[in-house]
């Protein structure tokens, strides 16, 4: 993993791995969410496959933005190959919603880049970043219990299952309690292998 120094094309980049570059998000960010939500496969896991409107995501990038110079170290950003910058998905690493004291990893990916170890790669690095920058003492990453292909990167990544919930349901609407059951899983820093280069 490279650390974040630099920037392309007037974004800052917070890390590069060996075929994936994060950079912050910027306001013509928005077409790029709009298409990869819009694969039903990709919000399978998350809205029944809906996308959201394109409304929804012309108020969340800026919010984004705001929250880079709040925590420039933690936030969610553009994952784009190194070699030609095209537009994969996102990842995240910033404060549990659930438990604020816990950074949070997260992970959305173009359904063309799936299987190809890039979450994996990613998420490594930025676990890497969690506790060898941020100073994190603990990272959790969530999904639902039936999204299998999240709970094998998170395990790839070094979490381990801490344990079940429900979401509520306003977080889910429309769904029953047994399709909001979740996963939690976690690492500690204790825990945590330093990678060897």
């Amino acid at each position: 993993m490279e650390s974040s120094a630099g920037r392309v094309n007037d974004r800052v980049i917070l890390l590069e791995t060996e075929r994936v570059r994060l950079r912050r998000f910027g306001l013509d960010d928005v077409d790029r969410l709009v298409e990869l939500d819009s694969d039903p496969e990709v919000m399978r896991w998350i809205s029944y496959g809906q996308p959201s409107p394109r409304s929804h995501y012309e108020a969340v990038v800026p919010r984004l933005l705001a929250q880079y110079g709040a925590t420039p170290l933690l936030g969610v950003w553009v994952a784009e190959t190194r070699v030609d910058h095209a537009f994969v998905g996102w990842f995240h690493l910033r404060p549990d919603r659930i438990d604020p004291d816990e950074q949070e990893l997260g992970y959305r990916l173009r359904r063309s880049v799936w299987g190809q170890g890039l979450a994996t790669e990613v998420g490594r690095a930025l676990v890497a970043h969690g506790f060898g920058t941020v100073g994190a003492d603990k990272l959790s990453a969530r999904a639902l219990v039936g999204n299998a292909g999240s709970r094998r990167v998170m395990e790839k990544c070094g979490f381990a299952l801490e344990r079940e919930f429900t979401w509520p349901e306003e977080w889910l609407p429309g769904r029953s309690e047994d399709e909001r059951r979740g996963v939690k899983y976690s690492l500690m820093r204790s825990q945590w292998q330093v990678p060897r280069a």
